[in-house]
């Protein structure tokens, strides 16, 4: 028997999460998430609620975005299934929306009446409060304010129903918002304030900045700005942060008609003047011309009704450019005080009577019975008593009219009290007994689980103990695998750059070893016809008649071949074929006895230091005519990387007993990685053609390998450059002149 009942158990909790699992998602779930919420939400959904998430995506893009709005809604549409009337009702009240946000109120009608209808066979009761909501904004903005307090209420009582605060919240304002057309306006405050109640202060929740905005109007209406004030501060500093700037507008100017009203005129024109200097917020024209009818409205308290006209002006093109602007009848109704108060009595006449002709037609009892007080006013100081009467008369009925319809509606909300704490007793007592209903119900799954879980722990311990044993081998096989294999591939990885690095080697290697060859052999030919070039010149020097003429133009010919012969001798120095006169010599002596000739070579501003009394004797076998040559060489592109100015040090060091170092150090623009790896290139050079030829380093370089020798380069840019001519010390020497091995590298 326990066993039975324990199946049964099982079958019923079975079923009772198969519901759970694979239920729609709730409209309540979607309506209040962002559209970061959403998108991950669509990106796990099963097909059957792809469709509503398109369709509440859309709502979010309703104000920023109708190109989104309207590629979601076509996606919804062909998602959502005919048979899912929630959906379908959803769909048609958003495409209301749209319509009312482009001012279509002819599709609006139609889209929210069968949004409403569909609402109704669904029986879907959050789908009916959207429906309600939507008709009772669709009817406020038609004037038809009844039954938008109609279709307000309904859509109030359902959300009780839902229990959802900002839905409450929601319909409160929308109540208010009719109220307030209405003229009820302590009503309308009543109704905000209920909303905002209910809403944690959050300026991130957009029903609470609503709300929080609209209080602060109602207590406008009913004459207490200072508070007003307060509550319009939330949302502007909302706005500035997060840079809604149409949003941000709206905020100064409904904070500068609350101080308009305590008189505060010039904090009114400061606040505005610097407002609509901005250009960001001048984007908005809507938003603009509402602000330049406040403008003009202190102008008008002030006196400078010349000023006031020149705003309200403007404004009036804005509203011609545009004719859906936002507050444009307070705009007209202003443009035409200005008029009068400049003394254009007929155009003020004239403007003001197309304005209450609109009015009337809209039904803005509100903004009409202003109008009509102005004209009123107009028509008496014209002397026009009858016509002021008539006016008057309107404006009366109006007020009579406001009041008694906030008469009806204090009874109405007291008998709809009445029938709403009946309806909570019914509501009351069918949750009672759905709560012991669903508590017995799941009373039996709770004690089916319990069982399930007592005869399966055990079970699931067993198998976790044998999979974590499992799993602790297997989790030391593939460490010991892995660092093997890490192992392997840090071998592998070290072997690669090795090879790479010997390629590049090598490969620089030949290239030098190429051009060294060609070098020394195409010097070596050429020098020798150019000592023919000169032998015969001089020859025929001598045997010519001592002219002008003839002598210039041979020694011409013989400096020139001269210039070429140096050349050739710095191309085989390179490439170590240029014959040297070896000789044991003291490098410390030397350097002494050169330099002064090296300085003089120099020039301009260069000084040239000279540090070698800090080392021992050291001698060097080597050619000293070279060894000459080479400094100045090294000492010139110092020079010139010092722009002709500053110290050169030139300094003598020994190093591991074994070589002389002679170093120039500079301190002038320096050298790049690629210049230093081709700097002993034959005619590479960073010079212009008039300061180089490229060769000097190269027959430095030769110089010191024909030695057994080497050159270092050490140089930073902007810092300067160490050239560094290292020498083997003579009782290492040979007396060899070393052929050429370009496989030993490059400085």
């Amino acid at each position: 028997m326990f066993k039975e009942n324990l199946r049964a158990g099982c079958v019923i909790f079975a079923l009772l999460m198969t519901f759970s699992v694979h239920a729609e998602i709730s409209f309540q779930d979607l309506e209040y998430s962002s559209e970061t919420e959403l998108k991950k939400m669509l990106a796990q959904a099963e097909e059957s609620d792809r469709g509503r998430i398109h369709l509440f995506i859309s709502r979010i893009n309703l104000d920023r975005d109708p190109s989104a709005t309207r590629r979601h809604l076509q996606i919804a549409d062909a998602l959502i299934e005919v048979d899912d009337l929630a959906a379908r009702s959803y769909i048609a009240t958003t495409q209301c929306w749209r319509d009312l946000r482009f001012a279509d109120l002819s599709k609006a009608r139609q889209r929210c009446a069968q949004g409403m209808e569909i609402a109704e066979t669904s029986g879907d009761l959050w789908a009916k409060t959207k429906a309600y909501g939507t008709n009772s904004m669709l009817f406020y903005q038609v004037g038809d304010l009844q039954k938008a307090e109609a279709f307000g209420r309904s859509a109030l009582n359902s959300s009780r129903i839902l229990g959802n605060a900002e839905l409450i919240a929601t319909q409160y304002n929308t109540l208010g918002l009719v109220s307030r057309a209405q003229g009820r306006f302590q009503q309308a405050s009543e109704f905000f304030s209920s909303g905002l109640a209910l809403i944690n202060v959050d300026a991130n929740v957009e029903i609470y900045r609503i709300l929080s905005f609209n209080v602060g109007i109602a207590y406008a209406d009913l004459g207490q700005h200072v508070i007003a004030q307060d509550f319009y501060r939330k949302p502007y500093e909302w706005a500035v942060e997060t840079q809604r700037y149409s949003k941000e507008l709206t905020a100064l100017v409904y904070i500068a008609i609350s101080d308009n009203a305590l008189g505060n005129h010039e904090q009114v024109l400061e606040t505005l003047t610097n407002a609509l200097e901005r250009p960001e917020l001048r984007e908005n024209n809507g938003y603009l011309a509402f602000a330049y009818a406040v403008l003009g409205e202190a102008y008008i308290s002030m006196g400078k009704n010349a000023e006031a006209l020149e705003i309200f002006e403007r404004g009036m093109r804005i509203i011609l450019s545009d004719p859906n602007t936002f507050e444009q009848r307070r705009v007209k109704t202003g443009y035409a005080r200005a008029l009068y108060e400049t003394g254009a009595i007929n155009a003020a006449t004239t403007s003001l009577a197309a304005t209450i002709d609109q009015l009337r037609r809209e039904n803005a009892r509100t903004e009409l019975l202003s109008a009509l007080d102005l004209m009123g006013e107009i028509e008496e100081s014209q002397g026009h008593f009858q016509s002021s009467l008539i006016v008057n008369k309107e404006a009366a009925a109006i007020t009579r009219d406001f009041q008694k319809q906030a008469f009806e509606h204090q009874l109405a909300t007291v008998r709809g009290q009445f029938e709403l704490d009946e309806k909570d007793r019914e509501l009351a007592k069918a949750r009672q007994n759905t709560i012991i209903r669903n508590g017995l119900i799941l009373l039996l799954a709770a004690l089916a689980y319990i069982a399930y879980l007592g005869i399966s722990r055990r079970i699931q311990r067993q198998k976790a103990e044998a999979e974590a044993k499992h799993a602790d081998q297997l989790e030391m096989v593939v460490l010991e695998r892995t660092r093997e294999l890490e192992a392997k591939i840090e071998q592998a990885n070290i072997a690669e750059s090795a090879r790479l690095a010997l390629e590049r080697q090598l490969s620089e290697a030949e290239k030098l070893r190429v051009l060294g060859q060609l070098t020394g052999g195409v010097a070596h030919d050429f020098n020798n016809l150019l000592t023919v070039v000169i032998g015969a010149a001089e020859l025929l020097k001598e045997s010519l008649p001592p002219e002008q003429s003839h002598e210039e133009l041979i020694q011409h010919i013989i400096d020139a071949a001269t210039s070429g012969s140096d050349i050739t001798q710095a191309l085989m120095a390179y490439a170590r074929k240029q014959p040297l006169k070896l000789e044991t010599v003291s490098l410390n002596d030397t350097l002494k006895q050169r330099i002064p000739l090296v300085t003089r070579t120099l020039g301009g501003m260069v000084n040239v230091v000279l540090d070698v009394d800090n080392v021992p004797p050291l001698e060097v076998v080597l050619d000293s005519s070279q060894l000459v040559s080479a400094i100045l060489n090294l000492a010139l592109n110092a020079r010139d990387a010092q722009n002709s100015q500053g110290d050169i040090r030139i300094r003598l060091d020994q190093r591991d007993g074994r070589w002389a170092v002679i170093s120039v150090i500079d301190t002038g623009c320096g050298m790049t990685e690629e210049q230093i790896q081709r700097a002993v290139e034959p005619f590479y050079t960073t010079k212009d053609e008039t300061h180089g030829n490229g060769l000097g380093l190269s027959m430095v370089y030769g110089f010191s390998k024909q030695l057994g020798g080497d050159l270092e380069i050490e140089s930073k840019i902007a810092q300067g450059t160490t050239v560094r001519l290292v020498l083997p010390l003579a009782f290492l020497a040979d007396s060899r002149v070393y052929e050429v091995d370009f496989s030993r590298g490059k400085a």
